[in-house]
């Protein structure tokens, strides 16, 4: 009877990564869900060939039934041959049977080898997600009645080509005054013998950054072959408040398909963060300094709510502190800044009334939902022309 080419596919699990690729956890199952899904594959496993009661039997031979394929890339493509021989006295009959994961199979042929004969049965899967360890079975069962289960196993470790270990997002010093902030951020690749950043890309002319050989010590941290440190500097003269940058690292790394076909080369997306001190200084139940937030929290929206904080203002116009413009997300917030003819000091202080009307619509501005509220604020300060807050709040 012919023997045709045993095909099994595995297919991981599902994972993505966008121009820049960092370190994610692994989307492979746990131990726990592993062995779940061993017990609902036992349960579920396919009528195996029949065995002789009497013989002549086969005898199911695997020289090499594990295969460790060391390092692959994310979105990489692989396969691996696997040979079968039959080294009893009866044909060694094969079925498809089931594999660990959320993996599918192929269609397979059922069929059978002959005495003195041999088999190949391909695995092929593609790994879309990192992790230090994988390791997958397919399970071919037979007539053999001393092995009636062949496990064929597939494992090693998968990475991206490049790797940001402390993730794509750097947060610079506070900027205080005309002193500028700094932040350092690690990138390497344990796929590639070596790569170079060629340039950079930038979102403000306030920004500069340099690429530098990541020492050889760190890459044996790493497990990387090749890396680089990115030094970033920021200027002063970004807006007070909280700020965000992209960076893009150009580099020389070629892009490539699904098919690992070249697609010009590889640029990194990193997003360079941070808040400038300014000479307006903020103070409250419902101020939050880290984030620069105003807090409402949840409140009902026919009742509205109305808070209130203290501002100090160093080095204030001689006429006083003035918002000369508001911008407010919810449209409905109101803001209003209004001076303490009673403090006594160098700066001066005000107070800050942030009110959301009874009967204004239902919000939700939070930093979980992604939508933070806003309120932008222009002003006849020379050292805080233009600030930028934001707003957190729930009105149900």
């Amino acid at each position: 009877m012919r023997i045709g080419t045993v095909i099994v596919a595995l297919i991981f699990g599902i994972g993505a990564t966008y121009g820049t690729v960092w370190m994610l956890k692994s989307r492979f199952p746990t131990p726990a869900e592993r062995a779940q899904t061993e017990v609902q594959t036992k349960a579920a496993d396919p009528e195996p060939p029949p065995i002789s009661p009497t013989g002549p039997h086969p005898k199911a031979i695997v020289d090499k039934p594990q295969f460790d394929f060391g390092v692959l890339e994310v979105d990489q493509k692989a396969t691996h041959k696997f040979v079968v021989r039959n080294e009893g006295e009866a044909p060694l009959k094969l079925v498809k049977g089931h594999t660990t994961c959320k993996c599918t199979l192929s269609s397979l042929d059922e069929g059978e080898i002959a005495p003195g004969k041999s088999a190949t049965v391909e695995l092929s899967w593609k790994v879309p997600g990192t992790t230090e360890d994988f390791r997958q079975v397919a399970t071919i069962l037979t007539n053999d009645p001393e092995n009636t289960k062949l496990e064929l196993v597939v494992h090693g470790s998968a990475m991206a080509r490049v790797m940001f270990p402390q993730s794509t997002h750097w947060r610079v010093a506070d900027i205080v005054g005309d002193k500028p902030a700094h932040v350092e951020g690690t990138m390497f690749s344990g796929i590639l013998d070596k790569f170079n950043v060629v340039g950079f890309e930038y979102a403000t002319p306030l920004m500069k950054a340099e690429a530098e050989p990541l020492p050889v010590e760190a890459l044996k941290d790493f497990k990387g072959k090749c890396g680089y440190v990115i030094k970033v500097s920021l200027e002063a003269g970004t807006p007070v408040g909280t700020f965000t940058y992209p960076l893009v690292i150009k580099t020389d790394i070629p892009k490539v398909t699904e098919d690992l076909k070249p697609d010009g080369t590889l640029d990194l997306l990193v997003n360079i963060s941070g808040r400038r001190s300014g000479p307006l200084s903020i103070f409250g139940k419902y101020w939050n300094e880290e984030y620069v937030t105003f807090d409402f929290g949840s409140f009902e929206a026919a009742k509205g709510r109305k808070i209130e904080l203290n501002m100090f203002v160093i080095d204030a116009p001689e006429a006083g502190l003035n918002f000369t413009s508001v911008e407010c997300d919810p449209p409905e917030l109101k803001v209003e800044l209004r001076p303490d003819p009673n403090f006594k000091g160098k700066s001066r202080r005000y107070f800050l009334d942030l009110e959301y009307p009874p009967h204004s619509p239902l919000a939700t501005r939070t930093h979980d939902s992604q939508n933070m509220g806003r309120i932008k604020v222009k002003t006849n300060h020379p050292g805080a022309s233009e600030i930028e807050y934001r707003v957190q709040m729930i009105a149900y």
